[in-house]
């Protein structure tokens, strides 16, 4: 099964489930740094943008962002390999 199948079974369809106000502006620091060089930051500029301390709690904003199918991990354990599958909206991205 999926990421985007657990994420249809949980939310009963189509429905996608809100992001927190972390899992938003971990994806915002995603899309501006792609927007801006092209490449996905890895985990420790996502931690350090984010105020976090440690990588495990951006992989587990990674983990949920994949699960709602915002994000796709192109590849185990390798820096940067991060897709974008779905943006964050205009209205959203500007509050």
């Amino acid at each position: 099964m999926s990421a985007a199948d657990v994420a249809q079974a949980r939310t009963g369809g189509d429905q996608a489930w809100p992001l927190t106000p972390r899992q938003r502006d971990c994806l915002l620091v995603l899309q501006r740094a792609v927007d801006a060089t092209g490449v996905a930051p890895t985990q420790q500029q996502l931690a350090d943008a984010l105020g976090l301390r440690s990588k495990s709690n951006v992989c587990a904003l990674l983990d949920h962002l994949e699960e709602r199918g915002y994000v796709e991990r192109l590849a185990a354990r390798r820096a940067r390999a991060i897709r974008i599958v779905k943006r964050v909206p205009a209205a959203d991205a500007a509050e």
